[in-house]
C-alpha cells in the first residue's frame, strides 16, 4: 500500500505541467531566501540620493503638481520611483534622515539605516522576483517549450548578479526587467501576431526608457529584429504574404513607439512643461549619436511601406531572393565569433594571459584611456565580453558554446531566436563601444536574460541526446537548480560581486560597491570605547553602520579630531588615487601611505579575491 501511494506520488510529482510549478516555486523561495539575507546591511553608490532626494521628489512634484520637478535624473529612474517608492508607505519622509555632517564630520545612527535600506530595497526585490512569472509565460509562448521557459526563467532568478543587482536602489535595478520584457514580447508578436503582445512590447518599452536613457538602443533593434525575422522566414512566404508580414510588422512597429512616448510623457510630464529643459537633462549626447540611425530608421521603413503598397513589395522580395543564400552564411559566421570571442577570453585569461595581456584596463571603470583609444575595435569587443564570461556560471557558458558551436555547423532557419538574441548581444557591445565606454557588469545587466535564454536553448539542444531517457529533463532541473543555489551559498552576502571559478584570483570584474563596508563597521563597533572613536573611509559603506565618528575627505579643517583609523577599499583607491599629488599636501589626510601598507589590522577580500578588498588600519599618528 506504502509503496503504491509512493509510486503514485512520485509519477504525479514528475508529471511536466506540476513539474514546472514545483521548480518555479522552489526558485522563488531560494531567491527571495538569499536575496533577503543581510538585505539592509550594505549601501552602494548613489543609493542614498534614490533613497533621501530622488524618489521622495517625484512623488511631491505630482501631489503639488510642479510637473517640471518630475525629472529627478537624468537617468531618468521614474521606475525606480514607482516600484522602490513602495516604501515611503513605511517612511513618508526619508529626507529627514539626511546626514547633514558637521565639518565634515559624519555621525550616522546604523538602526535608521538599516531600517531605510529594508523599506525601500524589499519591493524592488519582490517586484523582479515576481517578474519571473512573466518570463516563464512570454518565452513559453515564444518557444511553445516548458523547459526552455522553465530553465531561462530559473537561470535568471538564481543568477548571482541578477539577484545581486535586484538587492539595490537603482535605475539599472528594474532596467533589466523591462528591457528584456520588452524584446521577448517583441519575439513572441512575431511568432504568434497576437495583438496584445504589440501593446505588451510598448508598455515595457516605455518603462524601459523611464528607467535608463540607454534603452533607446531597443528602438533600433527592434527595427533590426524585424527586418531579420522577415528575412529568416522569407522562403516559407510566398511575394504577397512577405508584403502583408512587413506591413503589419512595421505598422506595430510605429504603434510600439507611439505608445512607448505616450507613456513616457504620461510618467514623466516634465516633457510637456520644457521640452528643451528636458532634452537638455537627458538625452542630449544620446540623441547628437542616434538622429543618424532614427533617420534610416524611418526612411527605410517609409521606403518598405510605399514598396508594400505601390509595388506589393517585389523590391524586397528582390533583396530577399538575392541573399536568402546567405542565411545560413550569417548564422555560421555570428555564432563562430562569438563562440571564438568567448574561447578567447577563457584561454587568455585560464593561461595568465598568454595572447593579450590587458591588466591596463580595469574593467570595472566605465571609462578609461587604454580602453576608448588604444585597443584595436576587436581588442574592444574582447574587453565588454570579459566581465560576462566569469560572471555566469560555468554551466551556462559551456551550454552557450555548445549552442553557437553546433548552430554554425548547421542551418538555423527554424529558430530565428538564436540569430536574434546572438545578435543582439553584438548590437548592444557595439552600441556601448561607440558611446566609448567600458560595460561594467552594472551597465551590462540588460544582456544576461538573453544570455540565460541562449543557454537554456542550448541546455535543450543537448538534452536531445537523452530523448531515449524519460526523465532526463527532470534531472537536468534538479542539476540546475543545485549548481545554482551552491554559487549563491558560496557567494552570500556579495552576489553582485560573483566571479566564477574559472578567472584566476589574482584577476577581477568588479569592485566592491560599498559592498564589506558593513562587517568592517562590525569589526570596529567591536572596539573597546567604539563610540568616541573616529575613522576616515575612501567610499561610502562604511560610515553608515558606525556608531562613532566618520570622515569621508581628503581635507582636514585645523579642528578635525584626530584620526583613529582608516578604512580603505579597491574602489576608494581607484577614486582618489593614493599617487595624486593632493596627498602631498600636509593639511590633507595622510592616508595614501596606507595603501601601500601590508598587515592591516583588518581585512576582508571580497568572495575570496584580494584585488576586491576592505582594509582596515590603525592610525600610526
Amino acid at each position: 500500500m506504502f509503496l503504491n501511494n509512493l509510486l503514485a506520488f512520485l509519477k504525479n510529482f514528475l508529471d511536466p505541467e506540476k513539474f514546472w510549478k514545483i521548480v518555479l516555486i522552489a526558485a522563488l523561495a531560494l531567491y527571495f531566501t538569499f536575496g533577503s539575507f543581510r538585505l539592509a546591511n550594505f549601501v552602494t553608490a548613489d543609493e542614498h540620493y534614490w533613497i533621501y532626494e530622488r524618489i521622495p521628489q517625484y512623488w511631491k512634484a505630482l501631489s503639488d503638481g510642479k510637473l517640471k520637478k518630475t525629472l529627478i535624473n537624468d537617468k531618468p529612474g521614474i521606475t525606480l520611483a514607482y516600484v522602490s517608492g513602495v516604501g515611503l508607505f513605511f517612511e513618508k519622509h526619508p529626507e529627514i534622515y539626511i546626514n547633514k555632517p558637521e565639518k565634515h564630520i559624519s555621525i550616522y545612527d546604523p538602526a535608521v539605516t538599516e531600517r531605510l535600506n529594508l523599506i525601500f530595497r524589499w519591493p524592488v526585490l519582490f517586484f523582479n522576483g515576481l517578474f519571473s512569472l512573466f518570463f516563464f509565460w512570454i518565452i513559453r509562448k515564444l518557444t511553445d517549450n516548458i523547459w526552455i521557459a522553465l530553465w531561462t526563467s530559473v537561470l535568471i532568478l538564481l543568477s548571482p548578479v541578477l539577484l545581486g543587482i535586484s538587492r539595490i536602489v537603482n535605475p539599472d535595478s528594474v532596467l533589466w526587467i523591462f528591457s528584456t520584457a520588452a524584446t521577448f514580447s517583441l519575439f513572441a508578436y512575431l511568432k504568434k501576431e497576437e495583438n496584445k503582445l504589440v501593446v505588451l512590447s510598448s508598455a515595457f518599452l516605455g518603462l524601459s526608457l523611464l528607467s535608463k536613457y540607454s534603452s533607446v538602443f531597443l528602438i533600433p533593434f527592434f527595427f533590426s529584429a524585424i527586418l531579420i525575422y522577415c528575412f529568416w522566414q522569407y522562403p516559407l512566404w510566398s511575394q504577397e504574404e512577405l508584403k502583408k508580414k512587413i506591413t503589419q510588422y512595421l505598422f506595430s512597429y510605429l504603434f510600439i513607439l507611439m505608445g512607448a512616448i505616450a507613456l513616457f510623457i504620461a510618467l514623466l510630464p516634465a516633457v510637456l512643461v520644457s521640452p528643451a529643459f528636458f532634452e537638455e537633462k537627458t538625452f542630449s549626447s544620446l540623441l547628437i549619436t542616434l538622429k543618424p540611425i532614427l533617420l534610416a530608421i524611418f526612411l527605410l521603413a517609409g521606403a518598405f511601406l510605399a514598396d508594400a503598397r505601390i509595388m506589393q513589395s517585389r523590391s524586397l522580395h528582390f533583396i530577399f531572393k538575392k541573399i536568402s543564400s546567405l542565411r545560413s552564411f550569417f548564422s555560421f559566421v555570428l555564432c563562430s565569433v562569438l563562440s571564438a570571442f568567448f574561447i578567447f577570453i577563457l584561454f587568455n585569461w585560464l593561461t595568465g594571459q598568454s595572447l593579450i595581456n590587458f591588466d591596463g584596463v580595469p574593467f570595472d571603470v566605465r571609462k578609461e584611456p587604454e580602453f576608448s583609444v588604444a585597443l584595436p575595435y576587436w581588442q574592444k569587443m574582447i574587453v565588454e565580453f570579459f566581465p560576462v564570461v566569469f560572471s555566469v556560471s560555468p554551466l551556462v557558458l559551456l551550454s552557450l558554446l555548445f549552442l553557437w558551436l553546433s548552430s554554425a555547423g548547421k542551418k538555423i532557419a527554424d529558430n530565428p531566436w538564436i540569430f536574434l538574441s546572438s545578435f543582439f548581444l553584438m548590437a548592444y557591445y557595439a552600441a556601448v563601444i561607440s558611446t566609448g565606454l567600458l560595460a561594467t557588469i552594472r551597465y551590462s545587466a540588460v544582456v544576461y536574460p538573453l544570455l540565460f535564454f541562449l543557454a537554456a536553448l542550448g541546455i535543450f539542444e543537448f538534452s536531445k541526446f537523452f530523448k531515449n531517457y524519460k526523465y532526463a529533463n527532470h534531472l537536468i532541473t534538479l542539476l540546475i537548480l543545485t549548481t545554482l543555489s551552491a554559487s549563491l551559498w558560496l557567494t552570500k552576502p556579495f552576489y553582485f560581486d560573483y566571479t566564477n571559478r574559472l578567472l584566476p584570483e589574482k584577476y577581477l570584474i568588479t569592485g566592491s560597491w560599498g559592498e564589506g563596508g558593513y562587517e568592517a563597521a562590525e569589526y570596529l563597533n567591536s572596539l573597546p570605547n567604539a563610540k568616541n572613536l573616529t575613522v576616515w573611509a575612501d567610499y561610502n559603506g562604511v560610515c553608515e553602520f558606525f556608531v562613532g565618528k566618520c570622515l569621508e575627505i581628503y581635507k582636514l579643517d585645523p579642528d578635525t579630531p584626530k584620526i583613529d583609523y582608516y578604512v580603505l577599499t579597491r574602489r576608494g583607491g581607484i577614486r582618489l588615487n593614493p599617487d595624486h599629488i593632493r596627498w602631498l599636501n600636509p593639511k590633507n589626510v595622510d592616508a595614501a601611505k596606507y595603501y601601500k601598507k601590508e598587515n592591516p589590522t583588518w581585512r576582508l577580500d571580497i568572495n575570496g579575491r584580494p584585488g576586491n578588498f576592505v582594509k582596515i588600519f590603525k592610525s600610526e599618528s
